[in-house]
């Protein structure tokens, strides 16, 4: 006796989930998947890159290590409040990679449902953005500097204006 099975949907699933897993690994942004209770499941080669965290250093830790302490905790209540929803949540956090320096990052996170529609999983797409904040930064100095630096020139010539007149007054009075 002999069973046959037709095995096509499946091969075509578990090729779509190798593609997919290619992908995410060969993505030059970090991708974390976690569990509901934020502890680290996946990571790709990024994520590394990124925190200075290897893969094998973080599975099943909380995302909490990467914590640098500089955001508000109603700022982390409003994220998870989000997610826990069922909603995607973006937005900016400053981290600690594992060497200590702090990084400011983009994040979003999306929340993951199985079958049954019960929340699972989230996945988490980060982007160091810490020397485009840099530059910001810079930008805002400079037009903040010029910003002086034109007042102070308003500021001189409305006082050497005054300064040059009074003389000047006098000696065309006296002529």
């Amino acid at each position: 006796l002999f069973a046959i099975h037709d095995i096509t949907e499946q091969a075509l699933e578990e090729m779509n989930l190798q593609m997919v897993l290619s992908a995410f690994k060969s993505f030059s942004v970090s991708i974390i998947i976690t569990d509901i209770d934020a502890l680290i499941l996946w990571t790709n080669p990024a994520f590394t890159s990124l925190t200075g965290y290897e893969h094998e250093e973080v599975i099943v830790n909380n995302c909490s290590i990467l914590n640098s302490g500089k955001m508000e905790k109603k700022y982390f209540e409003e994220m998870w409040r989000t997610i826990l929803s069922g909603k995607v949540w973006t937005g900016e956090l400053i981290n600690r990679r594992k060497d200590g320096n702090e990084y400011h990052e983009e994040e979003t996170i999306t929340p993951l449902f199985d079958e049954n529609g019960k929340l699972t999983r989230f996945i988490a797409i980060k982007q160091d953005i810490s020397r485009k904040k840099s530059i910001n930064e810079f930008l805002l100095a400079t037009i903040e500097k010029e910003k002086e630096l034109n007042e102070m020139k308003s500021r001189f010539v409305s006082t050497a204006s005054h300064e040059f007149r009074t003389p000047l007054a006098s000696i065309l009075i006296t002529v």
